[in-house]
């Protein structure tokens, strides 16, 4: 994976290498046809061409090639997250130190006084009850708040 990185790398340098020498202008002293005398005139270098064909195919290798390398790394994403489950304990409640990178746990809102046998487990009836009390905060203003209409 960093092999590919480092290419792209190294294929970005080389496409702007020869894009610069693509524009770049030689100074050349010469004798206009009219004047005896000399003057200095702007000339492009005789490889152009190449140097424009050699800056298009380095650019496509660096996007081959950094394609390549990010589609390694999603994959080591991916394998790291499969193998992290797999060692995970299978419980409703992962521990702090089980959990994979970038997730944070949040402790558990108590919503209703707790049965011993049943820790933070509401019953239908509970849940219903809950349910029903809690403000509609998508309800019109316009019209009278009534969820047991519903």
């Amino acid at each position: 994976m960093y092999a590919k990185f480092a290419a792209a790398a190294i294929c970005i340098v080389l496409s702007t290498f020869n894009v610069v020498a693509a524009v770049r202008r030689t100074p050349v002293r010469t004798v206009l046809s009219e004047s005896s005398r000399t003057t200095v005139v702007q000339m492009q270098s005789p490889g152009v061409g190449v140097h424009w064909s050699s800056a298009v195919i380095f650019a496509a290798g660096f996007a081959c090639f950094l394609g390549w390398g990010l589609s390694d790394y999603n994959k080591s994403l991916d394998f790291g997250e499969h193998e992290s489950s797999k060692q995970q304990p299978d419980t409703n409640i992962p521990s702090a130190t089980n959990l994979p990178k970038n997730v944070v746990q949040f402790s558990p809102r108590v919503i209703s006084p707790q049965k011993e046998n049943q820790p933070g487990v509401l019953s239908p009836e509970e849940f219903f009850a809950q349910l029903q009390d809690t403000e509609d905060y998508w309800a019109d203003d316009n019209q009278p708040k009534d969820n047991h209409s519903h």
